[in-house]
């Protein structure tokens, strides 16, 4: 592909929720390898929240329940 989409379900303005990003295959193999690091570290737990998102974020968030009941948030 030469472009990727990302959709902003919350979005409030359908026009606003469509996000294109260019695909640059050269950068692929350093995305993978960061993600993983990312997973990696969800998975033994190695992270905390900062800086707690806005209350509008965590409103239209899916599992917004969960942080509040894990402590994370």
């Amino acid at each position: 592909p030469n472009r990727l989409f990302l959709y902003w379900t919350a979005e409030e303005r359908k026009e606003n929720a469509l996000m294109e990003i260019p695909y640059q295959s050269e950068h692929r193999h350093a995305l993978s390898n960061h993600l993983e690091l990312v997973v990696s570290h969800i998975e033994e737990g190695n992270f905390r929240v900062r800086k707690p998102p806005a209350p509008e974020i965590c409103h239209a968030c899916d599992i917004r329940h969960l942080c509040k009941q894990e402590g994370v948030i």
